[in-house]
This record gives structure tokens, sequence and C-alpha cells, in this order.
């Protein structure tokens, strides 16, 4: 089975995520600020705690993971629409690192 990095998995559909991937006997690696929040314990669940804006926490959390998922809130507004978030970026960088 795989290795699934889910970013932003203490609600929400990240979530939901967990629960489903951690079913199909996945490996998950949750990253979310407050990791030690998310109310699921399982053998194959390694929670990490940090922020997804910090492209150092990204890179660290990748390491050795098969799959990516993002569920990430979003602030509701104008700045959404109007800015690129910092987070899109990160991702972008590490597109260009090779990683």
């Amino acid at each position: 089975m795989a290795t699934v990095l889910i970013i932003g998995a203490s609600r929400g559909i990240g979530l939901e995520t967990v629960k489903a991937a951690l079913e199909a006997g996945h490996s998950v690696r949750a990253l979310a600020r407050s990791a030690r929040r998310i109310p699921v314990g399982h053998p194959r669940l390694e929670k990490v705690a940090g922020d997804a804006l910090e492209m150092a926490t990204v890179k660290r959390a990748l390491t050795g993971a098969d799959v990516v998922t993002q569920s990430l809130g979003v602030s509701a507004g104008p700045e959404i629409i109007l800015k690129s978030t910092r987070f899109f970026s990160i991702w972008n960088s590490l597109g260009h690192l090779g990683q």
C-alpha cells in the first residue's frame, strides 16, 4: 500500500481523507498546524505538526510519500480571488526544484 501525505488533515475533508486512507489500508502522514488535535489514533498514522505555507515543512513531509492530497481551508474574501496564495507558490517552487 501507499504512503499518503494529507495536508490540512485536522478537520473537515482532510480528516475524512485520513480516515478513508487508513480504512483502505494505506499508511498516512497527516500534516496540520494542530496535528496533535487530530482525533484519530492508528498504527499507520503519523501526525506531523507544521505550517503548510513553509517550504521546509512541506519538503520534510514529502519525504517517502507516494501520494499527496491537500485540503487546506481558505479564507473567504476578495483576497482569495485577487491574490495568489503562498501555498501554491510553494508547490510551484518545489516543482521547479525537481521534487
